[in-house]
């Protein structure tokens, strides 16, 4: 429960953020599991190397194993990172305020950049279409990708809402206050000059 004084909205942000980190997290887990039955498939492990090198292989999936070594770990870096972040703003610790307000930013910023290369891309099907047509494609390919595009478009403006609002909310003097006030240990006997009790952090 919210204590009283709290925006309600913050703590449910904050608790959605947290619960969309230990998905992460668990993708992280389930990802590094799935590398390590590929490694065990054979006696003496399989190598990363001779399947990207293997001219067979797609090249997505070559860039993908290119960098493998690294998505692992900056998976669990980034999980670790949201899940912490969501808990600091839940206690309204305000550097998560200011954590929260700069990736709304880059959110908004990640929609605009999605939606023009949504823009570019119907373009193209449109500029396309004729083509298809002779090629005997039929018009339902152009009419499907269509739908497609304005669908991703759709969500991803939604994503700029709720980024927007997000911002909004973060900003607003009231819920700044409860980022203002003085945290509960910074008054307890015992606590540090910074405002952090003795027995060790606090988030």
């Amino acid at each position: 429960m919210t204590p009283p004084g709290r925006s309600s909205a913050v703590t449910v942000l904050g608790v959605l953020f947290l619960s969309l980190g230990g998905m992460w997290l668990l993708g992280a887990v389930l990802q590094g599991a799935f590398l390590g039955f590929l490694s065990a498939m054979r006696p003496g492990g399989i190598s990363m190397g001779d399947v990207e090198a293997n001219p067979h292989t797609p090249p997505a999936i070559r860039h993908v194993l290119r960098y493998a070594g690294l998505w692992l770990p900056l998976s669990f870096a980034g999980a670790l990172g949201l899940m912490l972040a969501s808990l600091a703003l839940i206690r309204r610790r305000p550097w998560a305020r200011v954590a929260f307000i700069l990736a709304g930013g880059a959110g908004i910023i990640y929609v605009a950049f999605s939606l023009a290369a949504s823009a570019a891309l119907a373009a193209y099907f449109r500029s396309a279409q004729a083509g298809l047509e002779k090629l005997g494609a039929g018009s339902g390919l152009p009419a499907m990708a269509a739908f497609v595009l304005v669908m991703v478009s759709v969500k991803t403006a939604l994503l700029g809402v709720f980024f927007g609002w997000m911002i909004w909310k973060l900003t607003r003097p009231g819920v700044k206050a409860e980022f203002d006030r003085p945290h509960p240990a910074s008054s307890a006997p015992g606590a540090a000059p910074g405002g952090l009790p003795l027995g060790g952090p606090d988030l």
